[in-house]
């Protein structure tokens, strides 16, 4: 037993109920603006960086950089310091330079609020959390 539907009167009620239709539709787009822009907007961005390995036996690169290391150029808790790639990453993501791409691209002394680009950086430090 399968009902029909009845196009005609289906328009019927629509046209009949068109004002309450656009009220709510009206309604539901105001507030969904007020949402939009009084919401804290929110960001998430992930990103990869392949450093050359440095755990790679045959690497020139490997290499080079125990070389380093022998001669004591690395220095205490320096950039080829570093005991695994992740580390390595991370210690190219926390270079101020890099931070001063990010924060030129972005426009993040503007977005901060603050003087000058020193500071941005530490507000740009407290706001990104580096997972190795």
């Amino acid at each position: 037993m399968q009902q029909e539907i009845d196009l005609t009167k289906l328009l019927r009620v629509l046209k009949n109920k068109r004002w309450h239709i656009l009220q709510a539709s009206g309604v539901l787009t105001i507030v969904a603006l007020i949402y939009c822009i009084f919401a804290t907007p929110i960001f998430t961005a992930k990103t990869i960086i392949n450093p050359p390995k440095l755990t790679d036996a045959g690497s020139g690169v490997s290499q080079a950089l125990s070389g380093l290391a022998a001669f004591g150029f690395t220095g205490g808790g320096g950039f080829l310091s570093q005991k695994t790639d992740s580390d390595v990453a991370i210690a190219m993501l926390k270079t101020a330079q890099l931070k001063n791409m990010v924060i030129r691209k972005f426009n993040l002394v503007k977005y901060y609020k603050q003087k000058n680009i020193e500071l941005t950086r530490k507000s740009l430090d407290r706001a990104v959390k580096f997972v190795p």
